[in-house]
């Protein structure tokens, strides 16, 4: 990436200055706004203290005047940040690599991590370089990639559409439904902790993770066919919070399948590819909703998605551990 060919790059970067300089030419086109073009970040900041309205104030009044849609006009509002004041984590993280550096940890817990490691070492002492090309070609890592793809198409395909499925049903202005959009997420915050604490201390993941991904499926299918904005946002609640509540027992179930450098293969094929349930979850809500008019069938799809993820997982406890030879 360093070293080669960077021709690509500069198409890239060209077409990233047309869109700054765009839209900082229609914000300085705004009577009483002012922004100084940026000379290498993909980001502007618009000064309207002159307009003497607060930053939601003016989002509410680009809503409202302009006319633009809730999904078609994206607002970001933020107090500055220090930057000198918060230290990047890969700096932290080459500082503090070994656990005897590990500074939040109290003597008991770093003794109990180093021999942990310590044993793992022992167990596979030199690393097998097979094992990253034949993790391509293990149909239990493939399984893994599905149940984690249908997990991450709904939580980002709800994420990024939640505001506009709600607005498709709700009459209220734009910050009730903030108001709104917040519920699932709150639902999610407390649900998340309530799965993980009861798979660890239960020790049971399989259905831990198989009825979160079936309560999410039924959740987005009930959704679909919701009429009215407090029941749509009760099953849009249930389905993101099932979604993300599936994390926590699938990353458990996942690293107590793979070990040594069959784990590093295995978990880097799984967040490479079961991530592209990000792209494919709001692709294929926004294509039909485009096509039919509305998120039923969408939502549809994304619950079909979460019951294969469903049924596969109550598979993966039958799975013996796989390790590096």
């Amino acid at each position: 990436a360093l070293t080669g060919p960077q021709d690509h790059l500069k198409s890239w970067l060209a077409e990233y200055d047309k869109r700054r300089t765009y839209s900082w030419k229609k914000l300085n086109g705004i009577p009483g706004v002012s922004c100084v073009n940026s000379k290498g970040a993909f980001y502007l900041f618009p000064n309207i203290s002159k307009l003497g309205l607060k930053s939601t104030e003016f989002c509410a009044k680009l809503l409202e005047q302009e006319n633009q849609s809730i999904d078609r006009l994206w607002l970001m509002m933020g107090a500055c940040h220090v930057h000198d004041r918060i230290r990047p984590y890969h700096v932290e993280q080459q500082r503090q690599r070994y656990p005897e550096a590990a500074a939040w940890l109290n003597d008991k817990e770093r003794a109990c991590l180093i021999e942990v490691l310590s044993r793992e070492q022992e167990s596979d002492p030199r690393p097998a370089p097979h094992e990253v090309f034949s993790a391509f070609a293990n149909w239990k890592i493939w399984l893994l990639i599905i149940v984690y793809f249908g997990a991450t198409t709904c939580a980002y395909g709800l994420s990024l559409w939640l505001p506009n499925l709600i607005h498709n049903f709700s009459k209220a202005g734009n910050f009730a439904i903030g108001l709104l959009s917040a519920i699932p997420y709150i639902a999610t915050a407390v649900a998340m902790v309530l799965v993980g604490v009861h798979s660890d201390r239960t020790g049971e993941r399989r259905w831990h993770l198989a009825l979160s991904a079936f309560s999410g499926a039924i959740g987005l299918w009930c959704a679909a066919f919701a009429t009215s904005t407090v029941p749509q946002t009760a099953f849009l609640s249930l389905a993101l919070l099932s979604a993300f509540s599936m994390m926590g027992p699938f990353w458990a179930t996942s690293t107590a399948l793979l070990s040594g450098t069959a784990a590093a293969a295995g978990i880097a094929l799984i967040n490479s590819f079961g991530n592209l349930g990000g792209f494919f979850g709001p692709y294929v809500i926004g294509v039909v909703r485009n096509a039919t008019g509305d998120f039923r069938g969408g939502l549809v799809i994304a619950g079909a998605m979460l019951a294969v993820s469903g049924g596969l997982a109550i598979a993966v406890s039958e799975i013996k551990p796989l390790r590096s030879t």
